[in-house]
């Protein structure tokens, strides 16, 4: 999903996004309950997540982030932050450490 590309600053409907993946998987025949993992690119447009006005989380879709499985953002880019620097969420607890350790 993407959330506030850089060319046309364009954020996707994340929960229909999801809902449908959910389905995908209903029907697929997998042994792993959740298959597809739905990440947020909110490079761009993420830290509007933080934005005290509910209608910019609104038409944003940032408060839809709850159901994604990981989420990115860089600060410096609408925060201001002064170093270029990038977060990435994931909501899996050792999700990371079981995809980078042998």
């Amino acid at each position: 999903c993407t959330a506030g590309s850089t060319v046309r600053g364009s954020f996707d409907e994340i929960e229909e996004i999801v809902k449908v993946c959910r389905r995908y998987e209903a029907r697929a025949k997998s042994s792993e309950a959740r298959s597809i993992w739905v990440h947020v690119d909110g490079a761009w447009g993420g830290s509007a997540m933080f934005s005290s006005r509910r209608h910019i989380r609104d038409i944003t879709h940032m408060d839809e982030i709850r159901h994604a499985d990981s989420f990115t953002f860089n600060p410096h880019k609408m925060l201001g932050a002064p170093q270029q620097t990038t977060a990435f969420i994931v909501r899996h607890r050792h999700a990371l450490k079981r995809a980078n350790s042998a």
